[in-house]
């Protein structure tokens, strides 16, 4: 829901916070799109398997991860769309990525610690 209601903000609502806005909204499935493409799984634990199963879908499927990968081209199809950025961007947007990538390695390794235990009673 969040996703979806950051891509309307930043849409329909010209304000400084817009960008902010949108890339917060789709930094997570961006970031379980590229281990989706890397890995063949967006995750690694059994907790979205066990989400996918409580929402009627196969257990062992990918429908989750074809969700989050609609979700992070939207949200990339409405940024260009909207903002038509130049060549100039390349670099922070670079940088950025790398961050992310690193953060959302660090802040799986932590979920993977915590959360993996208590799916495998």
């Amino acid at each position: 829901m969040f996703v979806l209601a950051g891509f309307l903000f930043y849409y329909f609502v010209n304000n400084k916070f817009s960008s902010a806005i949108l890339a917060a909204a789709i930094v997570a499935p961006g970031m379980y799109t590229i281990r989706f493409i890397l890995s063949g799984r967006g995750h690694d634990g059994t907790e979205f398997q066990e989400a996918q199963g409580a929402l009627g879908l196969h257990y062992s499927g990918h429908s989750l991860d074809w969700f989050f990968l609609l979700l992070f081209l939207s949200g990339t199809m409405i940024w260009f769309i909207k903002s038509k950025p130049n060549f100039k961007i390349l670099g922070r947007l670079f940088i950025g990525t790398i961050l992310t990538i690193i953060f959302f390695i660090a802040l799986q390794s932590v979920n993977n610690k915590i959360f993996d235990p208590m799916f495998n009673s």
